[in-house]
């Protein structure tokens, strides 16, 4: 898999489920202190934001092959893993 293709894979993957755009929010960590065995965890806030608005976009390519690639054994298999990647 190349490096670009494992990227993707790893990334979070949103749904606009129709939408033309939409919203990620953002949420900062909060601070985190120890808690010592048998104490209550606090509770604490953390600082949201409205975050960038997400515009879908196409990405496409055209790709040929010779008679012999085609023909080859390995064919079947070759092709779609240099698709993907």
């Amino acid at each position: 898999m190349s490096a670009g293709a494992d990227l993707l894979a790893r990334g979070i993957g949103l749904s606009f489920a129709g939408a033309s755009s939409i919203r990620a929010p953002g949420i900062a960590l909060p601070n985190a202190t120890f808690v010592g065995e048998g104490k209550p965890i606090p509770i604490v806030t953390a600082l949201t934001t409205a975050g960038p608005v997400l515009n879908p976009h196409k990405i496409a390519a055209i790709a040929t092959l010779t008679g012999e690639i085609t023909r080859s054994s390995n064919a079947k298999e070759l092709v779609p893993a240099t698709q993907v990647q």
